[in-house]
């Protein structure tokens, strides 16, 4: 059946649906907001809801520079990055330990003592 033909019924039946609606939608909006400050403390960082944002010309959320400051990092930050070098550190001694013939060379170090005066460039010594 469609929506013709039930007069009054019809019109109460549908502010009562739209005001359900409203309710709900006004509810999940609710309950989003609560999720999302929940996981914005989990993570360290403060909910945009409370921090202050400017806007720029081109609707994009703007960051206050830092001039000749550091940046704020926050700890889990910190412990990638150390996480990060520390595993780039092993990875390079590693390599240096177990195959350093990659940065000294395949050859094998020549003796400077078996070098002859004339190999060296240098001149006799009865010659004036």
């Amino acid at each position: 059946m469609g929506l013709v033909g039930h007069g009054k019924k019809q019109g109460k039946d549908t502010q009562l649906l739209l005001q359900r609606t409203s309710h709900f939608d006004s509810y999940l909006h609710l309950l989003g907001n609560v999720a999302q400050d929940i996981l914005a403390v989990g993570k360290g960082v403060q909910s945009p809801s409370k921090e202050k944002v400017k806007s720029n010309a081109g609707g994009g959320v703007h960051i206050p520079p830092r001039y000749r400051q550091f940046p704020q990092l926050t700890r889990a930050q910190v412990i990638q990055s150390e996480i990060l070098s520390g595993f780039m550190w092993f990875w390079i001694l590693w390599h240096f330990w177990h195959s350093s013939d990659m940065v000294l060379g395949h050859f094998p170090y020549p003796d400077p003592a078996a070098w002859t005066d004339e190999e060296l460039g240098i001149p006799p010594d009865d010659a004036e």
